[in-house]
């Protein structure tokens, strides 16, 4: 089964979100063996350092960078 959203009011990134919340609840139904998304806008962050604050911080670009790149990160739990 194929399912297409669109609205006339949310944009890309929001039909996304309710997409995700729809495959969620997909999934909980018995014998659904699998579901994806195709389309929309996944989620981004735009991190803009500021070097003088940083600095009264004592902090460099480089921890920053380790932070995100330590919690950007998937992890699976339990069986399949």
């Amino acid at each position: 089964m194929t399912l297409t959203l669109w609205s006339r009011s949310y944009d890309d990134y929001q039909i996304r979100r309710v997409a995700d919340e729809l495959a969620l609840e997909i999934k909980k139904i018995d014998d659904v063996a699998q579901t994806s998304l195709h389309g929309g806008r996944t989620r981004q962050v735009r991190v803009q350092l500021d070097k003088a604050r940083m600095a009264s911080y004592g902090i460099d670009p480089m921890q920053v960078a380790g932070q995100i790149r330590a919690a950007n990160r998937e992890l699976s739990f339990g069986l399949l």
